[in-house]
């Protein structure tokens, strides 16, 4: 057996082919997309983080004004009418918080589903056409 090595010519020979061009450059698009991706995914969460941490501080703080203000009660009246506003003010406060953050997902939820598509393109596909036989009498 003869052993002679290829030149590259015609080791290469078969790129005229089979080139793997179009396979890198798509695999590129994708990539970069994803990178793209998970950065608009990071600063989401660092966004959703910051406001959580935000919203945390805030209510921490009227938790400590209430405790000053109900160490102050002289009467149950006066306890009772202070624990109720705090309660208002906290479920109202506790609700904007939670639709805030639902906006947040929402917002999260749309721009990943629209980036979706340029990570992995799914071709238009008709819908396939189904032919049932008649029945017999």
């Amino acid at each position: 057996m003869p052993s002679s090595k290829p030149t590259p010519e015609q080791a290469y020979a078969f790129e005229k082919h089979f080139s793997i061009t179009p396979f890198l450059e798509a695999q590129q698009r994708a990539l970069r997309a994803t990178l793209d991706l998970q950065s608009q995914a990071l600063a989401r969460a660092s966004r959703m983080s910051s406001t959580c941490a935000d919203f945390i501080r805030m209510r921490l703080e009227e938790d400590r004004k209430a405790l000053v203000e109900g160490s102050g009660c002289r009467t149950p009246q006066e306890a009772l009418t202070l624990s109720t506003a705090f309660m208002e003010t906290a479920v109202k406060q506790y609700g904007e918080e939670f639709a805030s953050l639902t906006r947040l997902c929402i917002e999260s939820l749309h721009d990943t589903v629209q980036a979706v598509p340029e990570l992995a393109p799914v071709p238009a596909m008709d819908a396939p056409k189904l032919s049932v036989p008649a029945r017999a009498a």
